[in-house]
């Protein structure tokens, strides 16, 4: 081969497994990395957390044998080292190294990430770049799938807060929304409480507590009505047995006689919806 021609570049599997996941042993494992470099920490140079090596663990990756993968398979030792350290010092002291971990650690690294890349093209690319080679499809699957659901959770969780005293504007900077956002999820959609009770059963006599809950509901297409019907017909054996009343609150669950819906049934129309029967349907105070 001519000294002219470029050499090959020669391949081989590395072992994650032992890729350990402290942040603390991380930031040194970086701040090493770049001091080899001749890069200060403070620096602050454009790459991405090493959180993301939780992507990795029990992975293996081909890596070429050049000057970039010697100083990767140091960063890797310095990262191990660290962390072998600190876990034998929690359970030195009696405690579970695992404990204090965040189970979404690796999402919020990708997220913040994201963020802190929006008006930054060569840094997104750098980052999807990153993300290509550390997830496989599964995983890719996972997130978003997950993702999906964290979209429609997100108006339960808005009501939620909004029922407990959060601000609309506190709600959005958490969720990274607008406040016209949070006002108009707060218009669209609303949270029942509700109680049902038996009279004379096993919990005792007159009206007792039999279950208890909650809907999260569009307003637009299930009324307090609806939250009642819904009740009783997953109420079970009891209702066949005992009179019973469903208690519906807006938000949460007060007074009796603050019930914004009651509907009482006997065991005769029990297994009737509650806008059929006229068993003290409605509004009972």
């Amino acid at each position: 081969m001519s000294s002219n021609e470029p050499e090959a570049a020669e391949y081989q599997r590395k072992d994650m497994s032992q890729a350990p996941e402290s942040p603390l042993g991380q930031q040194a494992a970086i701040e090493g990395a770049l001091a080899a470099k001749g890069q200060p920490p403070n620096d602050e140079p454009r790459i991405w957390t090493l959180r993301d090596m939780k992507a990795m663990k029990n992975r293996s990756r081909l890596e070429a044998t050049t000057a970039l993968k010697t100083l990767y398979v140091q960063m890797l030792a310095e990262i191990e080292n660290s962390e072998a350290e600190r876990r034998a010092a929690v359970i030195a002291a009696g405690g579970d190294p695992d404990e204090d971990r965040d189970p979404l650690e690796f999402v919020h690294a990708i997220a913040d990430e994201w963020a802190a890349s929006d008006a930054d093209a060569e840094r997104r690319a750098e980052l999807l770049d990153n993300l290509a080679d550390r997830l496989d499809t599964r995983e890719v699957r996972a997130l978003r799938l997950a993702a999906e659901a964290a979209k429609a959770i997100t108006p339960r969780l808005i009501a939620y807060d909004a029922a407990h005293g959060v601000s609309p504007a506190q709600i959005a900077e958490d969720l990274g929304v607008t406040e016209s956002y949070v006002y108009r999820m707060l218009r669209q959609y609303t949270r029942y409480a509700w109680r049902l009770d038996l009279w004379n059963s096993e919990q005792g006599p007159g009206w007792q507590p039999h279950k208890s809950g909650e809907e999260f509901v569009e307003r637009v297409r299930v009324s307090e009505g609806d939250v009642a019907a819904k009740v009783i017909s997953e109420g079970g054996e009891s209702l066949k047995r005992h009179r019973h009343r469903v208690l519906v609150w807006e938000g949460e669950q007060r007074a009796d006689e603050l019930a914004y819906f009651t509907h009482e049934n006997s065991p005769a129309t029990a297994g009737q919806d509650p806008e059929e029967t006229n068993d003290n349907f409605g509004n009972e105070k």
